[in-house]
């Protein structure tokens, strides 16, 4: 039941709190809202990816959680962290070039 919950609950928050912002903000704006993010495939192979070594550890532990299986669910987390991090520094999620410190603007005093 616990798992259940925690499953249904972040599927059902994240449907809402994506999903009815961009409806509201697709009826507002009558365009569509484009998403530029080449790492957009990765995430979801990762996704996928967990949810099978999820199904996998249950299967294997005859639906009962070891802590192993925390520690590499935990450690899969960690890594899928850092995958974040550096794909957002190669510059993978926008598919624009590497993050770069840009400099401030100058604002020069026009004189009226």
């Amino acid at each position: 039941m616990a798992v259940s919950n925690a499953l249904g609950s972040n599927i059902f928050n994240i449907s809402l709190a994506l999903g009815f912002p961009w409806l509201i903000g697709t009826l507002a704006s009558q365009t569509d809202i484009r998403i530029e993010s080449t790492a957009l495939v990765w995430t979801t192979v990762i996704l996928v990816a967990a949810l099978l070594l999820y199904g996998l550890l249950l299967l294997i532990g005859k639906f009962h959680l070891q802590k192993t299986s925390g520690f590499l669910l935990v450690f899969c987390y960690l890594l899928y962290t850092a995958f974040q991090v550096w794909a957002e520094y190669q510059g993978l999620n926008t598919g624009a070039t590497p993050m770069t410190p840009t400099p401030a603007p100058m604002y020069y005093g026009g004189g009226a």
